[in-house]
């Protein structure tokens, strides 16, 4: 079972990461803003969960990119970079060291796997820079927009009527708009196949 698990991750984590966009924005938040009077309060709620889904995006975003990148190779070959995700996570989390720089530190890292594992071919397919696009737009709603405007509703009712305001959630919306057609043309194209057609261990 674990085996079957781990040979089909990476379908395992597209899943979860475009049924969590499709369902959390197109089903979830509409009924949120149609079912509670009190808009304050939906867009409170909505905001926690986009949170909690752009979260979820980045593990399995991340975790997607680097299955791509492997191609056809054995998942041992992930140790060295897990356990130093591993570490990164565990002691940003108890030195609460903010979350923007331990993404930087392991993009430094991963940029150096990436350069390390170009005989895969993995940059030749549009849905690796499909997902990396997806991975990037998640962090800057995440990292930037969603505190900016959490700030804006927090300073008032002026501020959520306000042209800055306004700037910001439809760029919210665009890219999360942009992220969910790029998830579905994965979903329906597929994964890149491995270059050299063997599978995971």
């Amino acid at each position: 079972m674990f085996a079957l698990v781990l040979k089909r991750l990476d379908t395992l984590l597209l899943t979860i990461w475009v049924g969590g966009i499709l369902t959390m924005g197109y089903v979830v938040a509409p009924i949120l803003f149609s079912t509670l009077d009190d808009r304050s309060l939906a867009a409170l709620v909505a905001g926690k969960l986009f949170s909690i889904m752009a979260v979820i995006g980045l593990y399995c975003g991340s975790l997607l990119v680097f299955l791509v990148v492997a191609g056809g190779q054995s998942l041992k070959q992930f140790r060295p970079m897990f356990m130093l995700w591993l570490i990164f996570e565990i002691t940003g989390r108890f030195a609460n060291l903010p979350g923007l720089y331990i993404g930087i530190v392991y993009l430094v890292i991963f940029a150096g796997y990436l350069n390390l594992q170009r005989e895969t071919g993995y940059y030749r397919h549009w849905q690796f820079w499909a997902l990396v696009g997806m991975l990037l737009v998640t962090a800057i709603g995440y990292f930037y927009l969603t505190p900016e405007i959490k700030a804006m509703r927090q300073s008032g009712e002026a501020a959520r009527a306000s042209e800055a305001f306004k700037a910001l959630h439809g760029t919210a919306s665009v890219l999360y708009l942009l992220t969910s057609v790029a998830g579905l043309a994965i979903v329906i194209a597929g994964l890149p196949k491995t270059e050299n057609g063997s599978e995971r261990d």
